[in-house]
């Protein structure tokens, strides 16, 4: 999934580059009329600017979100790497149990709430 909004971030800058070519030079174009009744286009260059400015300025955007989601889902598999789930599993049952307000059944593990007097495996709080 890394690679992939890694991947789609590149190509999502290289089109909206393009994108933003093509949208400055289409609406970057002022068209009028003459008294002779024959249409005028005029390149309006400060237009022409806004136009590209603002599609590159999406693209940055888009990508650089694409390319912060890629950076964040590395570090995840990372951190999933270096952790098992029962590395996880003992840390959260750890946090529970010393909070006091749960106990650790004796047959199947299970943490069961304080006011739990018997475990859903049927097994009676000790």
């Amino acid at each position: 999934m890394k690679d992939f909004c890694y991947v789609v971030g590149c190509i999502v800058m290289v089109l909206g580059v393009i994108g933003s070519i093509v949208l400055a030079a289409s609406l970057g174009v002022e068209v009028s009329y003459s008294h002779y009744g024959t249409l005028r286009e005029e390149r309006n260059w400060l237009l022409t600017i806004v136009w590209f400015g603002v599609g590159v300025l999406s693209t940055a955007v888009v990508s650089s979100i694409l390319f912060a989601l890629s950076e964040v889902l590395g570090y995840l598999a990372r951190i999933n790497n270096k952790l098992t789930s029962s590395d996880i599993n003992s840390v959260i049952d750890s946090m529970k149990l010393v909070e006091g307000s749960e106990w650790r059944c004796s047959r199947c593990g299970r943490i069961n709430n304080k006011a739990v007097g018997t475990c859903a495996c049927g097994q009676s709080r000790e």
